[in-house]
């Protein structure tokens, strides 16, 4: 449980660099004059623009400190709620593994995350009822994945037919990313996995 907290803090954390880093927080939220929020959250909205820039600060912030482990609680409530207004800006942005990360934000909230680790106390038992409700959490997203994968789109490899092939120039591996095979070993290797 403590490995899931950490990887999940860590995921957190690079997601919200990553939001400052490419410039996906005026890209995606603050030049477009258009978004589609969610049904019933259209009253979420990006503020003025130093305060969606904060918020994906604290996401990471709170990502780091999730990591940790201190308070880890109090840390998930707060890196869940921070992307949880990022996500429900637009749903033309969304991606099923930003709902597992939600979802495991709030499990971290509720559950016992192996924050004794941190502390060096040996009291890591944890319920295997906690255990198997991240397991459930994330075999749910997998399996649900593959089901929403079974369609002629997917199963004739196009979506990563076009995706790769925009990936052509990354160095080392370009190559192989244009080449067709690849998006078709991808695809069913995707709904296998």
């Amino acid at each position: 449980m403590a490995v899931v907290r950490v990887g999940l803090g860590a995921l957190i954390a690079v997601e919200a660099v990553r939001y400052l880093a490419f410039g996906w927080v005026s890209k995606y939220y603050l030049t477009p004059h258009m978004r589609f929020p969610y049904p019933g959250f259209g009253w979420v909205g990006t503020g003025p623009p130093g305060l969606l820039y904060a918020v994906v600060v604290v996401m990471g912030l709170a990502g780091l400190a999730l990591a940790v482990g201190r308070l880890h609680r109090l840390w998930a409530v707060v890196a869940g709620l921070a992307l949880g207004w990022v996500f429900l800006l637009d749903q033309a942005r969304y991606l099923n593994h930003f709902v597992l990360v939600l979802i495991l934000c709030a499990l971290c909230a509720a559950l016992p995350m192996g924050a004794a680790l941190v502390r060096g106390r040996d009291d890591t038992a944890v319920p295997v009822g906690a255990i198997w409700a991240v397991r459930v959490q994330i075999g749910l997203v997998y399996v649900l994945a593959a089901v929403a994968k079974l369609t002629p789109d997917w199963l004739h490899a196009w979506p990563l037919l076009h995706w790769l092939e925009t990936r052509a120039d990354t160095p080392v591996v370009g190559a192989l990313l244009a080449w067709d095979g690849t998006a078709w070993a991808f695809s069913y290797l995707g709904v296998g996995f």
